[in-house]
């Protein structure tokens, strides 16, 4: 029985989810059991130290395995970072950047591959589309800016500020979002569907996936604004969460642009 092109490019797309995401879950774990560590070995060290010295270890003890312990312990001086030098929230989010970065890289590898071996055309239709995707597109990276504009305005104390630009960052976001929706429902009805064809399925699959990541953001930033709002979180000296969120935002960004260029002008 022959199953569906499109069919099996979702069920890639699939494996490809789980496998990037596994894969992202163990370099965090990696990244944990690395941090903990040297954490382990620190206040190994800083006992010892409390203690008056370091004193001679009896024989047929093993010294310690973990590289960690001996470069803390070494030549008996104390020389420890506090952890690996980055913060771990910071990691974590690089960590999961990178399993997207993966991701998105097997999307759109797919969909240029097929499009340079002629396995899909979009018979023009996309053509129509192309002033408001631009037009989307600038709405998108001028959210960029805002984003930057705000981090700016919290590290130096400017609240209010800070809050104009969340508020003006959101409605670029949902404004992306609202035109995106209007681009589909105009290839909808000129018959291009995620079922109607394989280049059908490969453009909203692939466009899809990045529209769920900028709602995500959204959902995100209504977040921070209500946690700044009434709970006074994001401070000048403790503004890391919306560091966070500028990283996946900037990322996002960067995957539009990147799909932009494969999808409507390559």
């Amino acid at each position: 029985m022959d199953v569906p092109s499109g069919v099996i490019f979702v069920g890639i797309v699939v494996a490809v989810l789980v496998a990037t995401g596994g894969v992202g879950v163990v370099l965090a774990l990696l990244a944990y059991q690395a941090d903990r560590g040297v954490r382990v070995a620190r206040a190994h060290a800083a006992d010892i130290a409390a203690q008056g010295g370091f004193p001679v270890r009896p024989a047929l003890v093993p010294l310690p395995a973990e590289p960690a312990t001996e470069l803390l312990l070494s030549h008996g001086q104390v020389q420890a970072p506090p952890s690996l030098g980055l913060n771990n929230s910071k990691f974590g989010m690089w960590i999961f950047l990178a399993s997207e970065i993966m991701f998105f890289t097997a999307l759109i590898a797919t969909f240029a591959t097929l499009k340079m071996r002629g396995g899909i055309t979009d018979h023009g239709v996309l053509r129509n589309s192309l002033i408001l995707v631009i037009i989307n597109t600038s709405i998108l990276l001028f959210s960029s800016l805002t984003v930057v504009l705000a981090l700016d305005a919290v590290q130096n104390g400017k609240r209010q500020q800070f809050f104009q630009w969340l508020i003006a960052t959101a409605v670029l976001g949902a404004a992306f979002i609202g035109l995106q929706g209007v681009e589909w429902t105009n290839l909808m009805r000129e018959g291009v569907t995620a079922t109607s064809s394989l280049f059908g399925t490969t453009f909203f699959v692939t466009t899809g996936f990045h529209g769920l990541h900028v709602i995500i953001g959204v959902i995100w930033l209504f977040s921070i604004i209500g946690r700044a709002r009434l709970r006074g979180d994001f401070t000048q000296q403790n503004n890391l969460g919306y560091e966070l969120f500028g990283l996946y935002w900037h990322f996002v960004d960067i995957v539009w642009i990147i799909l932009f260029t494969v999808i409507y002008l390559f």
